[in-house]
This record gives C-alpha cells, sequence and structure tokens, in this order.
C-alpha cells in the first residue's frame, strides 16, 4: 500500500471514529402545534399573574371588555401565529419563505400600533405631567422583562430541532415573545398617547426584533462549534 493510501484510510478512520463517537439516538420532533403549548400555557399564565398582581388598567369601564381583554386576545392570537411559524424554523425546509416570514415579523409592532390606536380613540389617556419619559422606559423594561420567558422557550424548541435560518428564527421567536408581552402588559398599563405607545411600547418591540435574530445565530454558532 502506497504512503497515500495509507494516509488517506487513516484519515478515514479517525474522522469515522469521530462521527460514530458523536452518534446519539435521536427522538422525532413532536408536531408543531404541540410544541406550541407551553408558549400558549404562558401566555395564560402572564396575563393571570399581571391582572392579579399588577391589576386590571383602571380606564377598562370605557374600554369595556372588548377593548380590553378582546384585544388583548386578539394580539395573543397574532403572537401564537408567529410563535407557531418560529417553531417551524426548526425543521429544515419547513418554514415560511424568506419574505413572508419578515412581512410575519413586522406584523407584530404594526398590530401593538393599531391596537393601542384603537384604545386611545376609545380612551385617550396621558402620562402625568414632567413623567413621560419616566412612563416610557418603565413600560419598556417590563416589556424587556415579560418577553425573556416566552424567547428562552422558543429558543430552546427551536434547538431541539435543527434551525438552518437562525437569523429567521431569531427574529420570528423575538416578534412572537416581544407582541406576546405587549399583549399581557396593556391589561394593566392605561397610558395610550401616541408618544408612549411608541417609546414605551413599540421601541420595545422592534429591540426584541433586533436582538433576538442575533442571540439565535450566536447560540447556533456555539452549538456548532462543541
Amino acid at each position: 500500500m502506497s504512503d497515500n493510501a495509507q494516509f488517506h484510510e487513516e484519515t478515514f478512520r479517525r474522522v469515522y471514529r469521530h462521527v460514530k463517537d458523536d452518534l446519539e439516538e435521536v427522538r422525532p420532533l413532536p408536531a408543531t402545534g404541540v410544541r406550541l403549548l407551553p408558549s400558549v400555557a404562558w401566555m395564560v399564565l402572564a396575563s393571570t399573574m399581571i391582572a392579579v398582581l399588577s391589576g386590571i388598567r383602571p380606564d377598562m369601564p370605557k374600554l369595556g371588555e372588548l377593548g380590553t381583554w378582546g384585544l388583548s386576545l386578539f394580539g395573543l392570537a397574532v403572537a401564537g401565529t408567529v410563535a407557531y411559524w418560529s417553531l417551524r424554523e426548526a425543521v429544515p425546509a419547513a418554514g415560511l419563505q424568506s419574505h413572508l416570514a419578515l412581512a410575519l415579523a413586522v406584523a407584530a409592532p404594526l398590530t401593538q400600533i393599531c391596537l393601542a390606536s384603537v384604545s386611545h380613540a376609545a380612551s385617550p389617556t396621558f402620562a402625568p405631567a414632567g413623567n413621560e419619559v419616566g412612563a416610557a422606559m418603565h413600560c419598556f423594561t417590563r416589556l424587556c422583562l415579560l418577553s425573556v420567558p416566552m424567547l428562552l422557550l422558543l429558543f430552546k424548541m427551536q434547538r431541539d430541532g435543527f434551525p438552518t435560518r437562525p437569523y429567521i428564527a431569531g427574529l420570528l421567536a423575538g416578534a412572537a415573545a416581544a407582541l406576546t408581552a405587549e399583549m399581557v402588559w396593556r391589561l394593566h398599563c392605561p397610558i395610550s398617547s401616541p408618544f408612549h405607545t411608541l417609546a414605551g411600547h413599540t421601541s420595545a418591540i422592534l429591540a426584541a426584533l433586533l436582538a433576538a435574530p442575533l442571540l439565535m445565530a450566536w447560540s447556533s454558532r456555539r452549538a456548532l462549534r462543541k
């Protein structure tokens, strides 16, 4: 046997051993609808926690049940749709086309702005004079914190599969988590002025849309190095 043939044979055996050692039994992923259930459970839990611990917004008599709970349920349905397609990204070639995924992610801030506009039309409320920025920062912080649990949950479920488009997967996960947080927090926050809506609420969703894809891409690169 020539030296070159022996070298290739040794290389093949070394690669084979590495691949064999890395092989593990793989369980098939549950259906996407089943994997979505924990996210739905978080929506219910977070809504209950905010309603009980923080209290329902004081302008609920003006908005009514439909304007308070109905709009939030509609927004949560949109968030659930985005979450569903974010979980589809765990399966290669099972997700939406890139332009449709981007459009779905953009639906998150658009839904928030539209529902806030409806609330403002029915019950125009403003932050106390001189505290507009403070009130906006308060809501921005709360929304970011409320987004984290669902974002981590979606990331974990995406990583259970093999997301080949980490930026798209992260973008959809961020949109779903941030919109869920918004629909939950609006049950408590009564301020609907345009400045507060954009600075305190829309900005939190946009921050998630920017941060989540970067985090998912970093997580994917880190997993591949192991």
